[in-house]
């Protein structure tokens, strides 16, 4: 009896294949409705993205108007104690500082006024200060 072979051979594969842009048109379509839906995404989130924009825009401002106020508040208060007290030089800081703040107060201004007035009197250099303050 003659002996059979272990396996069987298979025949050797030799199919070569090229390289071919897709026939389909599905990637057109999908390319598509992913250009529609994040287009339909950002549709909807710019408009909300806008108007939380303008509430915290207008809550900055509102912070910085009331601390603007609070600031300007003490140092007109403080620049009153120290005028009262006698120091002037001290007054006149915390006044031009208030007037940073709000240039157009009548009020400053003419505190500015006097404590300047007051510090020509002891100090010349000050006068110089004084001709260019007057409004």
């Amino acid at each position: 009896m003659k002996r059979k072979k272990a396996f069987t051979v298979v025949p050797k594969y030799e199919r070569t294949f090229k390289i071919q842009p897709s026939k389909h048109k599905d990637h057109l379509h999908i390319g598509s409705i992913v250009f529609i839906v994040i287009v339909f995404i950002l549709l909807t989130i710019i408009p909300q993205w806008m108007e939380y924009a303008r509430v915290r825009h207008k809550q900055e401002v509102t912070h910085t108007t009331t601390r603007d106020n609070q600031f300007y508040a003490f140092l007109k208060k403080s620049g009153e104690k120290q005028f009262v007290l006698g120091n002037y030089e001290k007054a006149l800081s915390e006044f031009k500082l208030a007037r940073n703040i709000r240039p157009n107060s009548k009020e400053i201004n003419q505190l500015l006024l006097e404590v300047i007035g007051m510090l020509c009197e002891e100090n010349i250099s000050y006068c110089q200060e004084y001709d260019t303050l007057k409004f």
